[in-house]
């Protein structure tokens, strides 16, 4: 939610001057939003595939003590989470505290975009 508001907040006038200050190349402004906007998602994209990891025995940046150390405590959370219930997508449907929190989180939604009308 802070990144959402953290890219309203610099990217709102970055975007308001790329339409009202571009027709490079024969384009409209708008056009030029979806181009940029594009070429940026994908060298995210190109970037993180590069820099995220996917187990703690692959992080460059931790100890061996501490990757040893977060892979006993995912190791534990597993076995704990398995002994407790297994869970299905249709466990989840019949679950009225799941559709009480997706109706929760789709009113914050619904009321964070209504604010920017």
């Amino acid at each position: 939610m802070v990144g959402s508001s953290f890219a309203l907040v610099v990217g709102g006038p970055i975007a308001t001057y790329v339409l009202t200050h571009s027709h490079w190349l024969g384009y409209a402004g708008w056009r030029w939003i979806f181009i940029v906007e594009g070429a940026i998602t994908i060298v995210a994209g190109i970037i993180t595939f590069f820099i995220m990891v996917d187990r703690p025995r692959n992080a460059t940046f931790l100890s061996e003590a501490e990757k040893q150390w977060l892979d006993e405590r995912l190791n534990a959370e597993l076995a704990a989470k398995s002994k407790v219930m297994t869970v299905s997508k249709w466990w989840g449907l019949k679950n009225g505290w799941i559709w009480y929190f997706t109706l929760c989180y789709f009113g914050c939604i619904i009321g964070l975009t209504l604010c920017y009308f």
